[in-house]
């Protein structure tokens, strides 16, 4: 009776939505919504690994970046994860742990407490040559240039008199390598004697690392100071030398 009211005066009755209709709805705004997330978190990725994220968001963050970057400012601590960081990426420290049967993260701890020493070797040789880079140069080819490196990746056991000979040129003696060693020791925790034959492996790999770079800079010229520039980089710009100040602890000199 109510309904034959309502048709004769005219009341329109709308019809419900099928329930179809409000799950594809609801489903198009979930693929939305999460198609959204994805793209925020690539960015947010992205800019985390180009350093920027933080400078996007907050602008004192930036700056500090910023500074951070430069390499007058490079703290200790950014300038070896930064060595080690190349080393891994080149494969070396894959190959010294596979070859010394220890454990990447221990390869990766000795290289950091290890590689600055070496910088500071090559850093002597640079001051103490008279042509400087040129002699440096020189003497990274009469080494063995980038076969160093190549030698430190190959499957074959590694020549580690070649990286006794770069230890001798840069360290001058064995007693600098064992002071450099037991310096080592007590940073990584690891043992002086599994360090002393990490040492002559990561003494090839800077060295093949900075002739290969070398090779690079002649082919394409780059205002970059030779591998003065190059040392300069790998050390964060330190005005001092991590060697003098492993020496000067283990009271003896260069």
């Amino acid at each position: 009776m109510k309904n034959d009211v309502g048709k004769a005066v005219g009341v329109y009755e709308r019809p419900a939505k099928p329930k179809w209709r409000r799950v594809v709805v609801t489903i198009a705004l979930m693929i939305v919504a999460m198609a959204a997330a994805v793209a925020f978190l690539r960015f947010f990725g992205k800019a985390e690994a180009a350093g920027i994220s933080q400078a996007a968001i907050h602008p004192a963050a930036g700056q500090a970046n910023s500074a951070l970057s430069g390499r007058a400012t490079q703290p200790k601590e950014f300038m070896q994860m930064q060595v080690t960081d190349i080393l891994a990426h080149t494969g070396g420290l894959q190959a010294i742990a596979r070859e010394l049967g220890m454990s990447e993260n221990q390869a990766a701890s000795g290289a950091k407490a290890l590689v600055p020493a070496i910088l500071g070797g090559f850093k002597k040789q640079v001051q103490s040559q008279p042509s400087g880079d040129e002699g440096l140069g020189g003497l990274l080819g009469r080494l063995g240039g980038g076969g160093l490196l190549d030698n430190v990746l190959a499957p074959q056991p590694t020549d580690v008199s070649q990286g006794n000979n770069v230890l001798g040129h840069i360290f001058g003696s064995k007693d600098v390598s064992r002071a450099v060693a037991d310096n080592a020791a007590s940073q990584s925790g690891l043992e002086p004697s599994l360090l002393k034959k990490m040492l002559p492996m990561l003494a090839m790999l800077v060295a093949g690392h900075m002739a290969k770079q070398r090779g690079a800079s002649q082919a394409t010229p780059a205002p970059s100071g030779g591998i003065g520039g190059l040392l300069g980089g790998l050390l964060g710009g330190q005005g001092g030398n991590p060697l003098d100040d492993i020496l000067r602890k283990a009271g003896k000199t260069l």
